[in-house]
């Protein structure tokens, strides 16, 4: 075969290719593909979602494209999605699934026409856990407590189906207690913020229901936690304390007010008292217990309305004092809240 082609170029009849020649130019114009994943812009494992896909022509082009579209998901056993090009779509909307999380694959490929040349783009986008979610919460610490001693609690956050969450949150773990938000969760070392943990010590005596949860801004949704509940108990043989309990005000009638209490041992040689103390306005608590230091809190009050208010300062004891309720005082606004 090799002398029979050698004695034929040699005779002249044909000419061997320059070394190097190229194929004729495809005289067709580019294509360019945009492709992302429609609001939102990522996606949960097992639940499809829309990849946004349009094609753009060259500038000063007036010619519309014709042909198909294809979307293939890179993922196990996928099967890929192909739609025609008619050149008065817009946009196209084309579902794709995750099977896994983290960063997952598309490929968008157009198949060109007449006028326009074949394309493909690979594109990325993220895969979560979710976006339903549930908290479990949990305290090391059994039985009842005295008043004042801290209560370890920690919430674990999963996906409904209890898969491992990936990613980051997109909000604190919130503890709350009777319904009333007493504090953000330290994140655990290790869990990205999917599992927290808070030391609560400022529980007054009696038995609290205790839950969780992740405030989630756009991402995730579910329910509080099951509660937990926690018994503080007062000290059997606690001993007394006295105290004193003013307020002040910006002036005659004004609608700043200021509490300030003074905590201290009822009789001399015992120890100071630690803990907290609670304030209420008409019956109302304004705001989380507020800790004593050297056995001083206080609490400031504004606006209050016009009228005469009743103001209530509890310190709700520790390990060795009982609990006792402070002088209550009473305050007159007459101006305006300001």
């Amino acid at each position: 075969m090799a002398a029979a082609l050698a004695a034929l170029l040699a005779t002249g009849l044909i000419v061997a290719a320059p070394a190097g020649a190229l194929a004729p130019a495809d005289p067709r114009a580019p294509m360019t593909i945009n492709a992302f994943l429609d609001e939102p812009s990522w996606a949960y494992l097992d639940r499809p979602s829309l990849v946004q896909i349009s094609l753009v022509v060259p500038a000063g082009q007036t010619r519309v494209p014709t042909g198909t579209l294809k979307v293939t998901a890179h993922e196990p056993g996928a099967v890929p999605s192909v739609v025609t090009v008619t050149g008065d779509e817009g946009n196209f909307y084309i579902p794709i699934q995750p099977t896994q999380i983290g960063t997952r694959y598309h490929t968008v490929s157009y198949s060109g026409d007449a006028l326009f040349k074949p394309s493909a783009l690979r594109a990325s986008y993220v895969a979560l856990t979710g976006p339903e979610i549930r908290t479990a919460l949990q305290s090391a610490t059994a039985g009842s407590v005295l008043v004042s001693q801290p209560v370890k609690l920690t919430a674990t956050v999963r996906a409904a189906s209890g898969a491992r969450m990936n990613g980051i949150p997109d909000g604190p773990i919130m503890f709350y207690a009777d319904g009333v938000a007493v504090g953000e969760g330290i994140a655990v070392a290790g869990s990205s913020g999917w599992s927290a943990t808070l030391s609560l010590d400022s529980l007054a005596v009696g038995r609290h229901r205790i839950t969780a949860n992740l405030e989630s801004v756009i991402h995730y949704f579910g329910p509080a936690s099951a509660p937990v509940y926690v018994d503080v108990k007062a000290p059997a043989a606690g001993l007394p304390v006295t105290g004193r309990h003013t307020v002040m005000q910006d002036g005659p009638g004004g609608s700043w007010a200021r509490s300030a209490v003074t905590v201290r041992a009822a009789r001399t040689g015992e120890p100071a008292p630690a803990g907290y103390v609670q304030f209420y306005v008409d019956g109302s608590a304004p705001g989380l217990p507020v800790k004593l230091v050297a056995g001083k809190a206080a609490c400031d009050y504004v606006p209050l309305g016009a009228g005469t208010h009743r103001i209530r300062a509890v310190y709700l004891g520790d390990t060795r004092h009982r609990p006792a309720e402070l002088p209550v005082r009473t305050v007159t606004v007459t101006g305006p809240a300001s």
